[in-house]
């Protein structure tokens, strides 16, 4: 058991604290559908689609993202169906909701990827985008089913973050909480620190919840 002395507060009485500082984004109340911007469906057991269906759908989901995006935000619903596309990139005021009908899987096709500004392993560099991507954006959600077969979620250098009502089936960690690493994450000195993480059922993947690369 671990012990406090006077001085001392105890972890799980942060837990409040933090959550009082995290507000819900709010949206407008506008909802851009990607099957009316092309989006197509695969079969409901189908884990990779045809080089022309997955850029369809990934032109769908930017152009939606879009729209909703120049219009001032809302929501980017996913409807019912398995949509299999290649990375996709938020911006701000965007919610992304997939229905609890829809599935979401992505290519594993490696070329299908843009090259973006990210992190490997803690070291800042350009590189595949990860699945869904967001740099430098704002007051953004994602919400609903997806199928991802890498880590299911990899905050980074992140402060006051809310994790909750999660079902994890990743192939690797599900949750992997990081902050650079040796010089590259000395020289950047961004920490992650108050996370809150509540009613997550992890199915399976290497950690459920694991720190550092």
């Amino acid at each position: 058991m671990v012990s406090y002395s006077s001085s001392q507060i105890d972890p799980w009485d942060r837990v409040p604290i933090i959550l009082n500082r995290i507000k819900a984004p709010i949206f407008p109340a506008r909802t851009c559908d990607v099957t009316s911007y092309g989006a197509i469906r695969s079969g409901s057991n189908d884990v990779e689609a045809p080089s022309n269906v997955v850029d369809m759908n990934a032109k769908a989901f930017e152009d939606a993202i879009n729209d909703c995006n120049i219009l001032g935000g809302g929501t980017v619903y996913v409807p019912s169906g398995t949509f299999i596309t290649s990375a996709i990139t938020l911006k701000s005021n965007i919610s992304l909701h997939i229905s609890a009908e829809a599935v979401v899987r992505f290519t594993k096709e490696i070329s299908r990827y843009p090259t973006v500004f990210t992190r490997w392993e803690g070291i800042e560099l350009m590189n595949y985008s990860p699945l869904i991507y967001a740099f430098e954006v704002e007051n953004i959600a994602i919400t609903g089913n997806l199928g991802p077969n890498n880590d299911g979620i990899d905050p980074e250098s992140c402060t006051d973050v809310w994790i909750t009502g999660v079902l994890f089936n990743s192939g690797d960690d599900d949750i992997a909480i990081k902050s650079g690493r040796n010089a590259d994450g000395r020289r950047i000195n961004v920490p992650s620190q108050n996370f809150v993480i509540q009613n997550c059922t992890m199915l399976d993947g290497h950690g459920g919840i694991t720190l550092g690369r």
